[in-house]
């Protein structure tokens, strides 16, 4: 028996002659397609905001049709066999922890609950490496800024640098504890600085092992960011907290020049993200809100961060977060099982890409900010195509007319149609 939750009451249900596919039309305008044997949700359509009244699937599952109460009847085609994801592929026995691309995009690393680190090729989702080493509960990989290596560390084996092409281990590192999670590379790839659930911090040559400098934060870090300058850590922390380190000597810093933004929020933060010009700062929290911050200042001197958007559509914690590479988008990943994505210059969500049972845990823009990587708790890493161009691409094969000039605007965000 499964039941399957929507957000506003359900006008009609309709199964596909297989009994595989069940589609739903609901009061809000939408429709969504499920699978029956694991509830979970394989896309969602969009038609008017007045409502839908009636729902009905092609028998092999390949077009649904939606009659609305304002008297038009819309035609999808469907490929009920994928979701609106251009890969997908089972990447881990077990949830996801993180998921990210390399610098030049041709790759993903991934780390899990099975306690291994994979690289995928992020054309085809084939595996390239399976990284040797102590894995145990193995966090948050992270590329140096050329994507020749990949570092990660763990719970026992503290943190190894591997050669992200070969798989070789190039150094193991450790500090006063072993007990490491987040790690993060200096935007020269010069440094590699670690943090544990204890708060304590330790910064590396990357070149030599060679322990640089460290410093005690008053709670777990959660979450590591070098500034753009490479001259500042940036520490999140389990009780809200945001401060600022000096890279050089681990000495403790103003973050910014306004010394009320250090404790953020009461409640954990999970994740967050600097804009790559420093002058946009985003956190996900376990109390389910974003907060997003902006300065017009230099972000390596003192900058004043003031209060940009406070986003609340997630109904669960928000665990991962990514801004792309412009700044001008917003990805966010929830245990409500939703991917969302945002307008960063005015707030709003533009689509659900993810909307499923299941928590979502990680998300990341590929350097060229046309596609997103997510991951959860279903052990899948998921790829998607953001892009207007390839949108209506991949729109276009599923539609079976063209975008009425409406659509183009509400959907597309485009004020004309451009030509077919």
């Amino acid at each position: 028996r499964l039941l399957l939750h929507e957000s506003s009451p359900v006008s009609d249900v309709g199964f596909s002659q297989s009994g595989d596919y069940l589609a739903t039309a609901v009061e809000d305008g939408t429709a969504a397609l499920w699978d029956v044997d694991t509830g979970r949700q394989i896309m969602r359509l969009h038609g008017r905001p007045d409502g839908q009244s009636t729902i009905a699937l092609r028998p092999d599952g390949r077009q649904l049709a939606m009659g609305g109460i304002e008297g038009s009847t819309r035609i999808w085609d469907l490929d009920p066999t994928s979701s609106a994801a251009i890969l997908a592929f089972s990447a881990h026995d077990g949830e996801v922890f993180d998921a990210i691309y390399s610098a030049d995009g041709t790759r993903m690393a991934s780390t899990g609950m099975d306690s291994e680190l994979k690289v995928w090729d992020s054309a085809s989702g084939e595996m390239l490496l399976s990284l040797p080493g102590p894995l145990d509960e193995i966090f948050f990989p992270a590329f140096s800024p050329d994507g020749k290596r990949l570092a990660a560390a763990n719970r026992k084996g503290g943190v190894s640098i591997w050669d992200a092409g070969s798989g070789a281990e190039l150094l193991s590192l450790r500090g006063s504890k072993a007990d490491y999670a987040p790690v993060a590379f200096s935007p020269d790839g010069t440094q590699l600085a670690a943090a544990g659930k204890d708060g304590a911090a330790t910064i590396w040559d990357t070149a030599t092992g060679e322990r640089l400098a460290s410093f005690q934060n008053s709670s777990g870090i959660t979450r590591m960011i070098y500034t753009p300058g490479g001259e500042h850590i940036w520490t999140y922390d389990q009780e809200g907290n945001a401060n600022s380190w000096s890279a050089v000597s681990g000495s403790e810093l103003p973050i910014g020049s306004h010394e009320t933004l250090r404790h953020v929020v009461y409640a954990s933060l999970w994740d967050a993200e600097l804009s790559q010009d420093g002058r946009l700062w985003a956190t996900a929290a376990s109390d389910g809100r974003i907060r997003v911050y902006a300065t017009d200042d230099d972000p390596e001197e003192k900058p004043y961060y003031s209060n940009l958007h406070f986003l609340q559509n997630h109904t669960d914690q928000v665990a991962g977060i990514a801004l792309d590479p412009g700044g001008s988008l917003m990805a966010s990943a929830s245990f409500d099982g939703t991917v969302r994505l945002w307008d960063l210059g005015n707030g709003q969500e533009l689509i659900t890409l993810v909307d499923h049972s299941l928590p979502m845990k990680s998300v990341d823009f590929s350097p060229d900010g046309k596609k997103l990587l997510a991951a959860g708790a279903d052990g899948k890493v998921s790829e998607f195509f953001l892009s207007i161009e390839d949108l209506m691409q991949i729109a276009r094969s599923r539609l079976s007319r063209g975008f009425t000039q409406e659509e183009c605007q509400t959907y597309l965000h485009l004020e004309l149609c451009p030509d077919e």
